[in-house]
């Protein structure tokens, strides 16, 4: 059976990751030195950063803190047995991570 497949991967930190005091530079700093760098065979993919805002208020440090990094593969046909496909990933720091296959319907959307 031909199926065209897709994975939703998320990195969640295990320990604290506090970045900046502005959201901006924060995000900059993330995409500038990813701590996750996810590859589909040879090509890599994008991350999607999430950010909670500690307030100064209350005792919070008054920086961005990263919740966690998703990454959206592209679709691709698969058939069962017959095939094998690679993802590969590097890491700063400490992750739980999460692997969610996307089942596309319809004609894959690329090849890895």
């Amino acid at each position: 059976m031909a199926q065209t497949i897709a994975f939703d991967i998320e990195f969640r930190p295990t320990t604290d990751m506090p970045q900046l005091t502005g959201l901006d530079t924060s995000m900059q700093g993330l995409y500038g030195t990813p701590p996750v760098v996810l590859t589909v065979g040879t090509k890599s993919v994008s991350p999607d950063f999430r950010m909670t805002f500690s307030p100064t208020a209350g005792g919070g440090d008054g920086k961005y803190h990263l919740q966690k990094i998703i990454f959206i593969t592209q679709g691709t046909a698969l058939t069962a047995g017959s095939q094998i496909k690679t993802i590969t990933f590097t890491t700063t720091g400490s992750y739980e991570v999460l692997i969610t296959p996307v089942y596309v319907t319809g004609n894959s959307t690329g090849s890895w």
